[in-house]
């Protein structure tokens, strides 16, 4: 993919707008999960966690002998990923336009692309968070690998709720933020740095020098999951043949949890707006609210099963159908 720079074209359709107003961002993308799910700084940039399986203890009779038991480790090693977004501006256009005296400002320009890469950042995050590789190869795994198959025995619960229809399914993700469970890992010791903007030389776009505005948000990161049980999966959520997401569905889902993480208060559902809506739906005695009856239809839902929902536009309507 070619380099993008802030063109004059860019810069110039910032001119004129009403400074009350400001900039209206038509990316409407919501996407919560890294100011959701907590994280931890680590030295390097690779993580080691190991697990224990807990041994079998059990009675014996006066006189006889036990069996001796022990205790079963397992290792996992994974790392932290570059997530690297440079910008860079020509120092002639951006001069020019700033000292127009319309409305802006180098720093006006700078700061607005900052917080433009910063909010997409997030996104790629969010995106990256359940669709792992399949987003993007060269970052981290998500949650939807690990609950890629219907199982409610060892390994991570992954239940249906009934869809059948090819790639117009959503699903509700329940995650257990907790350090020994679903949390974000940051490389090097540091989050995400955004540095001052410098003038330095760099190649237009025609390969030749320029001197230009740059600076880049630049992080590692990674997804430590660590309980096996740690994420869990309502999958093929169908609205179209009312195989919706509803309380029964997800009370089926949290009896294959382990009840010390359903007592740690650290759980929480990620769904879509389409999700939410099919709970609302299933919780709702009519279709609209009226004036003579003002309570056939639900609430919107922040809860199932007791446990908090939150809204994120980072899980698609169009997922797989799971078997």
């Amino acid at each position: 993919m070619a380099n993008a720079l802030i063109s004059l074209l860019d810069i110039s359709k910032r001119t004129g707008s009403d400074p009350a107003i400001g900039l209206i961002e038509e990316t409407t993308t919501y996407a919560p999960e890294l100011n959701d799910i907590m994280g931890r700084p680590i030295s390097g940039t690779v993580y080691k966690s190991t697990s224990r399986t807990l041994p079998t203890v059990s009675f014996r009779a006066a006189n006889d002998g036990a069996d001796t038991v022990k205790s079963v480790y397992t290792q996992a090693l994974s790392e932290c990923f570059i997530l690297d977004a440079p910008l860079q501006a020509d120092k002639a256009v951006v001069d020019a336009e700033a000292k127009s005296g319309i409305n802006q400002s180098v720093g006006d320009i700078m700061f607005d692309e900052a917080q433009a890469i910063t909010a997409a950042s997030l996104i790629t995050i969010g995106t990256q968070f359940y669709y792992g590789v399949t987003a993007d190869a060269k970052g981290f795994a998500g949650i939807r690998s690990l609950t890629a198959a219907l199982n409610t025995g060892a390994g991570a619960p992954v239940i249906s709720a009934g869809g059948t229809s090819a790639n117009v399914q959503t699903s509700a993700y329940l995650v257990w933020n907790d350090v020994k469970g679903v949390h974000f890992v940051w490389g090097n010791n540091s989050g995400f740095s955004l540095g001052e903007w410098r003038v330095q030389q760099v190649l237009g776009n025609n390969s030749k020098p320029m001197m230009a505005y740059v600076n880049n948000l630049q992080g590692w990161i990674g997804l430590a999951v660590n309980h096996t049980k740690s994420v869990a999966r309502i999958a093929n959520c169908e609205d179209a043949t009312s195989k919706r997401l509803t309380d029964a569905i997800g009370a089926k889902l949290l009896q294959h949890l382990p009840v010390s993480m359903l007592a740690s208060g650290g759980l929480r559902w990620y769904m879509n707006p389409q999700a939410a809506y099919q709970l609302q739906l299933s919780r709702s005695a009519g279709t609209a609210v009226t004036g003579s009856a003002p309570l056939l239809f639900a609430p919107t839902p922040v809860e199932l099963g007791g446990i908090p929902i939150t809204i994120t536009n980072s899980i698609t309507n169009t997922e797989a159908v799971v078997s």
